[in-house]
């Protein structure tokens, strides 16, 4: 799934999704672009070919259901297995009920949804169209987070990744582009939680969850949270609770909230905050509590025995280009 956002380039991205994988030497429709509407069709029919990226390879055959004329004068162009199959979905079908198409190599399918009140009908028309393949395709959707896009179609999608906009345009300090070994090394000490008992806690709840909870319950907690939260956002939103859960709110009697004068705006995030503290003298991961990183400034609940050493330490110290201020937080 594909998050879009206002300004991206809708037809060249949906036919780039659609011809990447394809083979020009394999016979038969191999993918699929259904789109909602025949304007939308016509679209993407006018691209030229330096519009999608060079993934047009010499000899794919495109053919364009919908802009102009109907299923009797498609025929012979649907007949003879094109690659790739741009269409609305009751064209499609229209072709599927004639036997003009054959499904049976299709390996992917490029989904844009509808907005509004027609999606009920193109959710529909593609769970018919769906019965149709011999074997599960590989499913794109693009559609946006904020919207009811997905509604009765996410259920055709087994195992579904995401990509958001953030994951498709990550800002330069993204570990996704450090290189393997600082990850590694960041991964075994510098995450703002305990590897070891965080992973028995995951491992606990699953197991009640399991053996404890009623299932029909469990259900209808599941489909208000598919309701009201994107698939684009569930994962933080599961990371958010399980962070309330596993470190609570609370300030233990034996750790120090101490204030930092760096937050997001400055790039600034949880880990960050672990490698500052753990450069003090005699501070380690173990002493380190609950991080709050806001806008402009963060919290870290510490050691209470550490967090003088700490202060004297990384007070007054420069960071990311500016002298930082580090102190103990004021009780409210």
């Amino acid at each position: 799934m594909v998050e879009t956002g206002p300004s991206w380039n809708r037809s060249a991205d949906l036919l780039s999704a659609a011809v990447a994988c394809v083979q020009s030497d394999q016979p038969d429709v191999q993918s699929l672009l259904i789109l909602p509407e025949p304007d939308d069709v016509q679209s993407v029919a006018s691209l030229s070919g330096d519009s999608l990226g060079g993934h047009n390879p010499d000899g794919l055959r495109i053919v364009h259901l919908g802009p102009a004329g109907d299923a009797r004068t498609e025929a012979p162009a649907v007949s003879t297995g094109p690659d790739v199959v741009v269409t609305t979905p009751q064209r499609l079908i229209d072709h599927i009920r004639r036997d003009n198409i054959d499904l049976s190599r299709v390996a992917v399918c490029v989904l844009n949804p509808p907005t509004g009140k027609s999606i009920g009908q193109f959710s529909a028309d593609l769970h018919y169209i769906y019965t149709k393949f011999d074997r599960q395709p590989t499913t794109i959707l693009f559609t946006r987070a904020e919207s009811d896009e997905m509604a009765g179609i996410e259920d055709l999608i087994r195992r579904p990744a995401t990509v958001s906009l953030e994951d498709a345009d990550p800002p330069k300090s993204d570990p996704s582009r450090e290189p393997k070994q600082e990850q590694t090394e960041m991964a075994n000490s510098d995450l703002p939680f305990d590897p070891e008992s965080t992973a028995q806690q995951l491992r606990d709840i699953v197991r009640r969850i399991h053996e404890e909870e009623d299932p029909a319950e469990m259900n209808q907690y599941k489909r208000f949270i598919k309701k009201h939260v994107s698939i684009f956002a569930r994962g933080y939103f599961t990371a958010y609770l399980f962070k309330q859960l596993a470190g609570g709110s609370t300030l233990s009697s034996n750790q120090k909230s101490i204030f930092v004068s760096a937050g997001r705006n400055r790039r600034v995030h949880a880990r960050d905050l672990v490698t500052l503290f753990t450069s003090a003298d005699g501070v380690t991961r173990d002493d380190i509590g609950q991080i709050k990183v806001l806008d402009n400034y963060s919290f870290v609940e510490l050691d209470a025995a550490k967090a003088k050493q700490a202060i004297e330490d990384l007070n007054g110290t420069d960071f990311r280009g500016r002298k930082l201020t580090v102190n103990y937080a004021r009780k409210k």
